[in-house]
């Protein structure tokens, strides 16, 4: 059965967001450059660690987002966690999503020391999603949840939107298939490789994936590499697929970092 929301939160978020601000929601696009950048793209918005406060009054911050946004611009003093503005500056969430693109990014730098946290922490707090920056961060689903499984609040956003809610969905879908054709993206990495996950990656791209290594797919139709990897989290990803990534060549190495620190 799908989960749903209790009817006081329900209440919360109907008195609380506006059409218009569940419009730009469901139309948000992603976080940083899209413009010959890496995008990694996920099946989601993720919620983090917020509550049910905290997520109402996260999801009113995002009914303002442009459908582009710089991370940290869109999180510091915006959304919320553990009942207080997040201070991207000194603390930005860690989820494990950001820390294996940090690292996945480092290694893309040809950094050595691609596998330190630590080092991933500043990637995170100074170069992800950055306007000016190499990523590109989206989702096929704009609607956020705290897990896959979790629908609560498409059912709520249904509830206001109504029959408009699927047309906005395809507009979002088809703007979002437009930019990447648009920004000749120098790699696209997907993330969440089971089953269920590569077939709405299929369906939303028009994908053909193709094995080429230990749970590495390509799509065969793309020029460029276009990857499905494991899910960068719940202890899915491991280092050593980015040891294949480099041995596979789709990792540029030492060569690229000065080119690198100069586009950041």
């Amino acid at each position: 059965m799908p989960h749903l929301l209790p009817d006081d939160l329900l209440d919360r978020i109907r008195c609380k967001l506006s059409t218009t601000d569940v419009e730009n929601i469901v139309g948000f696009l992603g976080y940083g450059n899209p413009k010959e950048s890496v995008w990694f793209i996920g099946i989601e918005e993720g919620l983090g660690g917020a509550d049910s406060a905290d997520a109402v009054e996260n999801l009113k911050a995002r009914g303002a987002f442009a459908p582009i946004m710089d991370l940290r611009e869109a999180h510091h003093g915006k959304l919320r966690e553990g009942g207080a503005p997040i201070n991207f500056d000194v603390r930005p969430p860690r989820t494990q999503v950001w820390q294996w693109i940090a690292k996945i990014m480092r290694a893309y730098q040809g950094r050595n020391d691609w596998k330190d946290v630590n080092c991933a922490n500043e990637y995170i707090r100074c170069s992800l999603g950055r306007y000016n920056g190499m990523t590109f961060l989206t989702e096929l689903q704009s609607i956020p949840s705290n897990n896959t499984r979790n629908r609560a609040y498409t059912q709520a956003f249904n509830n206001l939107l109504g029959d408009k809610l699927d047309e906005r969905l395809a507009k979002r879908q088809e703007g979002l298939l437009d930019l990447l054709d648009s920004s000749r993206p120098r790699t696209v990495i997907c993330y969440g490789d089971g089953q269920m996950r590569a077939r709405q990656y299929e369906t939303f791209f028009d994908a053909e994936w193709t094995p080429i290594g230990a749970r590495i797919a390509r799509d065969s139709k793309r020029a460029y590499p276009f990857l499905l990897l494991p899910f960068f989290g719940n202890g899915q990803m491991k280092g050593s697929v980015i040891e294949e990534l480099f041995k596979r060549g789709f990792l540029p190495g030492p060569g690229s970092r000065c080119q690198a620190e100069r586009r950041e």
